[in-house]
């Protein structure tokens, strides 16, 4: 039949003609790639808060609506050092080392909490929250 099935974490369609197959040395091949992902997340922990992808909405925090290629460094917000991410469709949240939560991007339905329908192109502080500590 045509149902899907599991190949190395990866659901493909079983009739597929281009469906992965199971392959020697995935380990090694795994192992290769999470170095990469490792040594990608150390250069952007020394970057800081950095941004880079689709734009369109502002959701990358850099003040425009510009794709970027490159991992750019968001600009600070009150000095706050960012330390956890949420990434929607076109909005990003952000929480900072001192609990406070940050959101920017498409905001059409008001999804980023400042009680409005603008789009914020960089992190706003979320002042509905601003006598809690946000964290895990």
């Amino acid at each position: 039949g045509g149902g899907i099935k599991m190949v190395n974490w990866v659901l493909a369609p079983m009739r597929t003609p281009l469906c992965p197959r199971k392959f020697k040395h995935f380990r090694e091949y795994l192992s290769k790639w999470l170095l990469l992902v490792q040594n990608i997340l150390q250069l952007l922990q020394k970057m800081g808060h950095s941004g880079w992808g689709w734009g369109r909405y502002g959701n990358l925090g850099l003040g425009d609506r510009n794709d970027r290629l490159i991992p750019q460094k968001v600009s600070t917000v009150d000095d706050e050092k960012m330390v956890m991410f949420a990434c929607g469709w076109r909005h990003t949240i952000s929480v900072s080392s001192s609990g406070s939560l940050y959101t920017y991007g498409w905001s059409k339905y008001g999804q980023l909490g400042h009680g409005d329908f603008e789009d914020h192109l960089v992190p706003r502080k979320l002042e509905a929250l601003s006598g809690s500590f946000v964290s895990e």
